[in-house]
């Protein structure tokens, strides 16, 4: 019996290296793979240069080549971060699912309006916080990053609200939610267009392991045989309904942002994550819950669903003119009190 014991140990251990083998044999093969690439466009970078060397007397010919190419120098680079986020995916990805399970990809295409009487509180608040002493001057968020918001910060002072209704209609072409959510012109301009397929992959590999630690999924055994499928985002979204009590939803408020579909939304991997604290946040039995920096305040608006009512947050002014405005789309302006 004891010589039973010892083999099936060591066909576990061998089954568990091979495994590991493969994942490692893998990603060498994607980090090679990047690597050609770039080494690619390293070389049509050299050759741009000869080429721009011995073409210096004819202008015209010059600006076509260079043309020619840069869309080629695109082409390559574009290829090269695409392979790069797929090497990034294998070891981000705590569930193999993206082999057997296609999750798809959804977006809000438009925005919903606040109301002027809204936005008026917003700028009153905003006027009011601004006027304390309390900002640290050598702060990153009242230095570098104010300069990135500074028609945000122009539109909040101004005497109307003409020029604030058109951040919050479009935050996607503003700073607006610069350092807290991708939803911002900063992050979508530098973004590949496959990393939305990726984070939409990443939001399910979230919800996954929250119905892991919920307990409506049982957990991966890493010794046994490789899974050969996985649950639908829908059967996962009914299970932790029946679990927290409510049905979970992922309010889209604004055009731009993408996510996992599903039929409630697109959930964002922010957004799940939001719900899994919240979820931490019921268990301790709080009825009164103090957040500082609170980013887009997605944890706020689970735990009011979970019947949390009296949620402080404390952050920055230009911070909290964002989560105002989620507050008062998601909860109703009656349920939002600003500074002052």
């Amino acid at each position: 019996m004891l010589a039973n014991i010892r083999r099936r140990a060591a066909e576990l251990l061998y089954s568990h290296l091979r495994h590991a083998t493969h994942l490692q044999n893998r990603a060498d093969q994607q980090q090679n793979r990047a690597d050609q690439l770039q080494h690619g466009v390293e070389q049509l970078q050299h050759e741009a240069d000869d080429l721009r060397a011995q073409l210096a007397g004819s202008a015209g010919a010059r600006a076509q080549l260079e043309h020619d190419v840069a869309v080629q120098i695109a082409g390559r680079t574009n290829d090269a971060h695409a392979y790069r986020a797929m090497l990034g995916k294998s070891f981000l990805m705590h569930r193999n699912f993206y082999d057997v399970l296609k999750v798809d990809l959804a977006g809000a295409t438009s925005s919903q309006a606040t109301s002027i009487a809204m936005l008026r509180r917003i700028q009153a608040a905003y006027r009011q916080a601004g006027a304390t002493e309390l900002n640290p001057h050598d702060s990153f968020w009242t230095t570098a990053a104010d300069y990135a918001k500074q028609p945000i910060h122009d539109a909040l002072l101004a005497e109307d609200t003409a020029a604030l209704e058109k951040v919050f209609a479009a935050p996607v072409e503003t700073s607006l939610f610069y350092g807290f959510d991708t939803l911002n012109q900063a992050n979508q301009g530098n973004m590949h267009p496959s990393e939305h397929q990726w984070r939409a992959d990443w939001s399910y590999d979230n919800l996954l392991r929250l119905c892991e630690a919920v307990g409506v999924v049982r957990l991966e055994y890493p010794e046994a045989p490789a899974r050969t499928s996985y649950p639908e985002t829908e059967e996962l979204l009914e299970k932790l309904d029946a679990a927290l009590g409510f049905r979970i939803d992922f309010p889209n408020l604004y055009a731009g942002e993408t996510g996992l579909k599903t039929s409630r939304g697109a959930a964002s991997y922010r957004a799940v994550q939001a719900l899994y604290q919240a979820w931490l946040i019921r268990k301790t039995g709080a009825e009164k819950v103090v957040e500082i920096g609170a980013g887009m305040v997605r944890t706020a608006y689970y735990a009011s669903r979970f019947g949390i009512r009296d949620y402080t947050i404390v952050d920055l002014p230009l911070t909290n003119v964002s989560q105002a405005g989620f507050l008062a789309l998601t909860l109703g302006e009656q349920s939002v009190a600003l500074y002052g």
